[in-house]
């Protein structure tokens, strides 16, 4: 997942949005089938993931990934002690 988040961002850095986009979908999906959506790691991640939509200029994926989000953080908040 590491590789296709770095992937992601050397395409996002030379303006390539829909292929950023594509491998940081893979690496957070990746990463929400190993650790589970509520992982720390995962929603760093997604957080990442919602920055390439923004940069992609993918308002609506913005919304619907921020919406989740905000989600599994509630998840991950009712897990703690």
């Amino acid at each position: 997942a590491e590789i296709l988040e770095v992937i992601a961002e050397t395409y996002e850095g030379i303006r390539d949005f829909a292929t950023a986009v594509r491998f940081m979908r893979a690496a957070h999906a990746v990463r929400r089938d190993h650790l589970g959506a509520a992982h720390p790691v995962t929603l760093t991640s997604h957080v990442n993931l919602v920055f390439t939509y923004l940069a992609a200029a993918q308002m609506v994926e913005v919304v619907d990934a921020m919406t989740a989000l905000a989600d599994h953080m509630d998840a991950a908040r009712r897990d703690l002690p």
